[in-house]
């Protein structure tokens, strides 16, 4: 028979070695800088300065994973005073072969302090207060990812 002292002492043993696991493992996640595909360019430009300092916030490249998994990038290259917004989002291969690495530009606007853009397929970007960037992937008004990004530039 199992002494209780031993079995709590070799469950503890065994929470200890998993966390240590993890702890490594989210360690040594770098931010991702994904390579731009050679027919996407990026050209950051420096906000105007009638542009709200709440917009001009997200002009840069960031990178992340979603799900904690699949690498991204998003790049806002410019922002207007009237929120719109310009930039390239990247991927990359997913990590069950399901699809290859991309990349796409894309339009969309602030409101609300949330940059979005598409319809069927929606992406939703809000600056938090500790300065990452929280996304959200919709699938028909559906919820179906999310990721917490962090500036690279």
């Amino acid at each position: 028979m199992l002494h209780p002292g031993r079995l709590f002492a070799g469950a503890l043993s065994l929470v200890v070695i998993v966390s240590c696991i993890q702890i490594g493992y989210t360690m040594a996640q770098q931010t991702p800088n994904l390579p731009l595909p050679s027919n996407i360019t990026v050209n950051i430009q420096s906000p105007d300065t009638d542009v709200p300092a709440a917009y001009a916030a997200f002009v840069g490249k960031w990178g992340g994973y979603w799900g904690g998994l699949l690498p991204s990038n998003l790049t806002v290259e410019r922002v207007s005073a009237s929120g719109q917004a310009e930039g390239v989002y990247q991927w990359g291969d997913h990590p069950s072969g399901r699809f290859r690495a991309g990349a796409t530009k894309f339009r969309g606007k602030i409101d609300r302090g949330i940059l979005g853009w598409g319809d069927t397929i929606r992406f939703e970007f809000k600056i938090q207060p500790d300065g990452k960037l929280a996304g959200e992937r919709y699938n028909e008004g559906t919820q179906a990812g999310w990721v917490s990004m962090e500036r690279i530039r």
